[in-house]
């Protein structure tokens, strides 16, 4: 487990970038928002679209809405 602790945002990016290389494919929860659109974004450009999967949940707690413009 990595700790972050007053750390500046420059350090933080490329931790979560070394964190995604290390973890070499990934599943990103995707809602179309702000925080996972960055990590969907930082995933594709780091280990590679090939090792990045987004998943998007219809349903619910996600309006319809939301789930169009996400897609």
């Amino acid at each position: 487990m990595i700790e972050i602790v007053s750390v500046n945002i420059d350090k933080k990016y490329d931790l979560l970038k070394q964190t995604l290389k290390k973890l070499g494919k990934v599943i990103v929860a995707y809602s179309g928002g702000v925080d996972s659109t960055f990590l969907l974004k930082v995933g594709v450009d780091t280990p590679g679209a090939e090792n990045v999967l987004a998943c998007i949940a219809k349903g619910p707690l996600l309006p319809q809405s939301q789930y169009n413009q996400a897609i």
